[in-house]
């Protein structure tokens, strides 16, 4: 009748977690309450069986344990990545007849656990361990926080936005800081995608807004920001675009006739920025020649009738482009 009396004894005294309970016939001890720690339950017990439910070693397949493990610690943390969705513990006792249970499933000495799901939070692994006399048990506690998905975690998260993650570095095709797919334009300097400059898209001095490349004449991008009227690409002129890189500042410049660079590309034979010289017609920038219809008085021509010119009498100009003595000017 004791013995029946002590066992309901135990089953309230547990329940209130009284620390130690001794009853006549029927001993018990509770050491602790929830979490880890130690249990023992038995009568006279049996000697010739172990009491030992110690662990010596337990590992996580991801992570690291806090504190470093100790056979007396029976609480501990460790924190994984968002992409750590499942794990495994290995817990190996000190004496190899007693028992192991991970979240109440059997597990062996030494060997992975299965597969425990981890939700984002706080996940709760209780190791359990009985001794051989199946009355003493210790228990292991270890809180696993598995972390929320971030940008630079490695972990495509499409729900929060991102297209892509690298882990924090940036690649040909994806901006790391910000877990974007890489392109020119979006504000963002990619140097991993050969970006030189972002301006959201438009030209300023120093980037071509549309390659995200630092200006240059001979580039082929006409940037008016940076002082470029046109860019045929290399140093070649042709009839629009002085080119060349002799044309100094005149480069990437509009090819007219008058702007001191002679595009012969642009058919120029000269270009003496408008002026009439002794060797070329100012306006139409080609050499001064008596005869070609233009009135050159720097290279000393009184006049000019092209094809018109004639020393025969009643003619006002001379085929040398002078005023023919009878004329003081002609008509």
């Amino acid at each position: 009748m004791d013995r029946f009396m002590n066992k309901e004894r135990l089953a309230v005294l547990a329940l209130f977690c009284i620390v130690t309970v001794t009853a006549i016939g029927f001993g018990v001890a509770f050491n602790g309450c929830g979490g880890g720690g130690t249990t023992s339950a038995g009568g006279s017990g049996n000697p010739s069986l172990s009491s030992n439910a110690t662990l010596t070693a337990l590992l996580l397949s991801q992570g690291t344990l806090t504190p470093v493990f100790s056979s007396s610690t029976f609480t501990y943390i460790a924190t994984l990545p968002y992409v750590a969705s499942t794990m495994t513990v290995t817990a190996t006792v000190a004496d190899a007849t007693a028992t192991i249970k991970v979240n109440n499933d059997a597990a062996v000495s030494g060997k992975a656990s299965d597969l425990i799901a981890l939700a984002v939070g706080a996940n709760p692994v209780a190791i359990a361990v009985t001794a051989e006399d199946l009355f003493t048990r210790q228990t292991y506690t270890v809180t696993v926080t598995r972390v929320s998905s971030a940008c630079g975690d490695s972990y495509v998260d499409g729900a929060a936005g991102e297209q892509c993650d690298t882990g924090g570095v940036d690649t040909a095709a994806c901006y790391g800081a910000i877990c974007k797919i890489s392109l020119c334009g979006d504000g963002y300097v990619n140097t991993a995608a050969g970006e030189q400059c972002d301006t959201s898209g438009s030209d300023t001095v120093t980037c071509n807004g549309l390659t995200c490349k630092t200006p240059a004449c001979g580039d082929g991008y006409v940037n008016l920001a940076a002082g470029e009227q046109c860019d045929a690409g290399g140093t070649s002129d042709n009839s629009t675009c002085n080119m060349s890189v002799s044309s100094g500042v005149k480069r990437c410049k509009a090819a007219h006739c008058g702007d001191g660079y002679v595009n012969v590309a642009a058919g120029e034979q000269c270009d003496s920025s408008g002026v009439d010289t002794a060797t070329c017609n100012g306006a139409t920038c080609t050499v001064t020649v008596c005869g070609d219809g233009i009135v050159n008085l720097a290279a000393g021509e009184q006049c000019d009738f092209g094809a018109g010119n004639s020393n025969a009498p009643g003619h006002c100009c001379t085929t040398a482009c002078q005023l023919n003595p009878s004329f003081t000017q002609c008509p």
